[in-house]
């Protein structure tokens, strides 16, 4: 008969953004949720399945000035019956931490691509345990194979392209990413905006023309006229990202204070290979009648 589950690992992680729209501590919903998104993905990714449940808190916290502190805390349980031990990414859950590991691999991975940026990277074994990575300028970093091997096969780079995607320079200008563990070892990398470009996925793209589309406009930032809409087709709505470039910035802050239904956008949307629509940039907006375009 199985007992309660106890606690075999509780680490703590700082998702630390600093810049002038988080100097109070908080941090737009906008920018937390891919964040969020991503180190979720990471963490699933590298922990063997998305379908296998590893229990974990996340907590939001603002808790110094000048900084926006995401802190996620996570737990691994054990049941105490022989079924539930298993691997984990490699490890076995007796005597052996998991989720420290797991969460170190990510912030080497986001430590290589920061130090070689697009460039193609000199690699050296140099133990066991070591590889010797080296940029185009030939300056060495440390990182272990397993993390190594998640870089090379680019396993997540879609979740590491959210985790930075807030950084822009006059905006949120860097972050430090720390793992603590419950035995006070630690590992942390910080990055600016200049790393960024690094962090983006490079995706056969193509722009269309411009055209008309119809669209739900659901956030908006005032400072970079970005935010996300819902795109209406024939197969119901899709959620992108805009940018807004028209030249009278005002109409679109009027529409989106007053105007909840549809809106009509001249626009350049960008595919990718599939030509499905990853974003577009608005040129123009207007509104729409709601019941032009129920749900039905």
């Amino acid at each position: 008969m199985n007992s309660e589950p106890r606690t075999i690992e509780q680490i703590e992680i700082h998702l630390k953004y600093e810049g002038p729209d988080v100097e109070n501590g908080t941090m737009d919903l906008q920018d937390v949720i891919p964040v969020l998104q991503g180190f979720s993905g990471a963490f699933s990714r590298l922990s063997g399945s998305r379908k296998r449940k590893v229990p974990y808190r996340i907590e939001l916290s603002g808790i110094r000035n000048g900084s926006a502190d995401i802190v996620l805390e996570i737990r691994q349980w054990l049941i105490d019956s022989s079924d539930t031990i298993v691997p984990l990414a490699g490890l076995t859950t007796i005597g052996m931490y998991v989720a420290f590991p797991i969460v170190k691999r990510i912030i080497e991975v986001i430590r290589i691509k920061a130090h070689v940026g697009t460039d193609e990277p000199n690699v050296k074994i140099l133990a066991e345990k070591s590889i010797v990575v080296s940029d185009s300028t030939n300056v060495n970093i440390s990182v272990s194979p397993e993390a190594y091997d998640v870089y090379k096969n680019g396993t997540i780079d879609e979740d590491l392209e959210q985790i930075t995607r807030p950084l822009q320079e006059g905006r949120i200008d860097s972050a430090e990413f720390e793992v603590q563990g419950e035995n006070q070892e630690s590992f942390r990398q910080r990055i600016t905006s200049d790393d960024r470009p690094h962090f983006e996925i490079r995706e056969v793209k193509t722009t269309t023309e411009e055209t008309e589309l119809v669209a739900t406009l659901n956030s908006l930032t005032k400072s970079t006229n970005n935010g996300f809409l819902y795109l209406h087709g024939e197969k119901g709505k899709k959620r992108v990202t805009y940018h807004y470039k028209g030249d009278d910035h005002s109409k679109l802050y009027s529409i989106f204070g007053i105007h909840s239904g549809c809106v009509k956008i001249r626009c350049k949307a960008k595919l990718d290979e599939h030509l499905n629509v990853l974003s577009v940039d608005i040129y123009d907006i207007e509104r729409l009648q709601m019941d032009m375009f129920d749900e039905t």
